[in-house]
């Protein structure tokens, strides 16, 4: 029986339609394995095709540079660029095409040297040590240019999750421009406090947690659970039990709880479905200082690519999931 669901932390409907499972090549879009390249611009030997370095763990101080686990570089090609001129002042946008300096910085994180890893094969350790990189980068990117008004990372893992290099990346893109889905939420969360008095997703972690249907794992700093309206078959978010705007005000003790939460579920996930395109994406607030965003609570999203999104979806703005989150996170907490 299909039902509409909505997602209030966005507004979005999504259907639950689980009978079209039983469709031909229902989850076909696992991925593929691209093959190992000796010519990777990410692998360890090829740092030089790529723009220098910000950041090396373990350091630029390491007599063998093959042996680093981190590399953190300017995009090449970057969506945003740096140091872009200011529009005139008397030089109104136009009312019916708008448009604005595309001002900002992207950046790849190469999280491991390894050309076959991924973020669930990463150890706890590696992991940790790769989410406070990117808390870091974040804190830098929001603080060295005065237009970056939000940050965003973010994991293509795969192709047909957006990846266009198959060594193992994440980006980051600082932007000038608040996206509308971040300002979407920020709307939504503000609107259920002023109604209920409560941050609507500490509310949720809590109540996902005492009913169990969805809840998939947790611990003292989080929560794992399948959203009510997943738009994606097997999506997993993570939520801080501790209210926060944005990632760049997580705290160490939590990345180091966060981190063997997002390792087990990835891992379980990428066990579930072999060769697996995902998107991993960091949500957080407006960045500090640009305006009043406490009423954002900052969360991570994994996205699996399993289902191609069709005409209609386009169409209608409506997502169709054939798993319900009830079954995934059954599934994802090892209970077929």
């Amino acid at each position: 029986m299909s039902r509409f669901r909505k997602d209030l932390l966005t507004g979005r409907r999504v259907i639950m339609a689980s009978g079209r499972q039983l469709r031909p090549d229902e989850f076909r879009n696992t991925g593929v394995s691209w093959p190992e390249s000796r010519l990777c611009p990410f692998c360890p030997g090829q740092e030089h095709r790529t723009t220098p370095p910000v950041l090396t763990l373990p350091g630029p101080e390491s007599v063998d540079q093959k042996k680093w686990e981190i590399r953190v570089f300017p995009n090449m090609y970057p969506a945003l660029d740096e140091g872009l001129p200011l529009p005139e002042r008397n030089s109104g946008p136009d009312p019916l095409f708008p448009e604005a300096p595309g001002a900002g910085r992207h950046e790849v994180v190469a999280y491991t040297a390894d050309h076959q890893g991924s973020l669930g094969r990463l150890s706890v350790a590696h992991l940790e040590l790769l989410l406070r990189v990117i808390r870091d980068r974040c804190r830098a990117l929001a603080a060295e240019q005065a237009e970056v008004v939000h940050v965003l990372p973010f994991c293509n893992h795969g192709p047909l999750a957006g990846a266009t290099l198959a060594h193992p990346h994440l980006q980051i893109l600082a932007s000038s421009v608040l996206p509308a889905l971040i300002r979407r939420k920020q709307e939504c969360l503000a609107e259920h406090a002023h109604r209920q008095g409560e941050c609507l997703l500490c509310r949720l972690a809590g109540e996902e947690e005492s009913r169990g249907e969805r809840f998939i794992a947790g611990n003292e700093a989080w929560v794992a659970l399948a959203p009510w309206a997943s738009r994606f078959p097997y999506e997993i978010q993570l939520l801080p039990r501790r209210h926060g705007p944005s990632l760049e005000e997580a705290e160490d003790r939590e990345l180091a709880l966060l981190a063997p939460l997002m390792q087990r579920v990835l891992a379980r996930l990428e066990g579930i479905h072999q060769n697996l395109s995902y998107n991993v994406v960091f949500q957080s607030g407006p960045a500090a200082g640009c305006w009043d965003g406490a009423e954002f609570h900052w969360h991570v999203e994994i996205l699996p690519r399993l289902a191609r999104q069709a005409g209609f979806e386009a169409g209608s703005g409506f997502a169709i999931n054939s798993v319900t989150p009830e079954h995934a996170a059954q599934r994802l907490r090892g209970k077929e």
